[in-house]
């Protein structure tokens, strides 16, 4: 009986490792940024997506606010601000800011006008 217990200890495939057989080696992994996602805390129905598999609804994705106002305002002309409706010397402080990594925080307005552009 014991010795059926050591058998299966030494059979046991380990998903860590790759290979079946000896001194395994640790399986390398790549994650891209774009991959990762915040889903907080309140992620739902984790214990039964381990049986069923994990759908989008299972959990609240954010989106980090900063991160992506800074990309829209990286790609974004002066040309294609006064297109929108943002004023020349509003561009010029907003390319300041990212530049500087300064947080940027707008009036809901110009917050509109940016990701109507996008």
């Amino acid at each position: 009986m014991l010795y059926k217990v050591f058998e299966d200890y030494i059979n046991h495939a380990e998903a860590k490792s790759d290979g079946d057989i000896g001194v395994l080696e640790r399986k390398h992994i790549e994650i891209n940024k774009d991959s990762i996602k915040y889903i907080g805390k309140e992620a739902n129905n984790l214990e039964f997506s381990m049986v069923r598999g994990a759908f989008s609804e299972d959990s609240n994705e954010y989106v980090n606010e900063q991160k992506k106002l800074r990309e829209i305002i990286e790609n974004l002309t002066l040309e294609k601000a006064l297109e929108i409706g943002i004023s020349r010397r509003a561009f010029f402080y907003l390319k300041t800011n990212v530049g500087n990594n300064i947080p940027i925080t707008l009036k809901k307005k110009t917050l509109e006008k940016l990701f109507h552009f996008m």
